[in-house]
């Protein structure tokens, strides 16, 4: 995986007059880049109003940046379990990668408990906020 996205890397650094943003970081701990822009597409994705209710909530108590960074970060974990799967032919390692980017939900968990501590402790929509997430679990 670390040598495909590092690969990858390097060919988007060949591209003259392109700011780069950091994307990443390999398993090797080599930051990735990416152009800054043009590089995103739009993607449509069919979801009931409750769960993108509920994914704009996760999206603020995370920090992260609106739906679409809320999106972006989930997808990333499943595809680092992916290629990792299929580039050692093995499931048990795919696993494994899915135990290690539990990790870094971890902290966006704490960082989510804390922003709705905060919510709760200043009364800001906390109720709803709470309200919101369950019922897109009743969906």
């Amino acid at each position: 995986m670390c040598a495909h996205t590092c690969a990858r890397t390097r060919e988007a650094k060949k591209q003259k007059n392109q700011k780069y943003n950091l994307c990443g970081v390999t398993t090797c701990g080599n930051p990735t880049y990416m152009p800054q822009r043009g590089f995103q597409k739009t993607v449509t994705v069919k979801l009931y109003p409750e769960e993108i209710q509920a994914l704009e909530v996760i999206a603020k108590l995370a920090g992260l940046n609106g739906k679409s960074g809320a999106l972006r970060e989930f997808m990333k974990i499943w595809v680092e379990c992916a290629v990792v799967a299929i580039e050692n032919e093995s499931t048990a390692k795919g696993s494994l990668q899915m135990l290690k980017s539990m990790m870094r939900i971890n902290k966006q968990i704490d960082t989510i408990m804390n922003n709705a501590k905060e919510s709760k402790d200043s009364n800001m929509l906390h109720e709803h906020d709470l309200s919101v997430l369950k019922g897109c679990l009743a969906r």
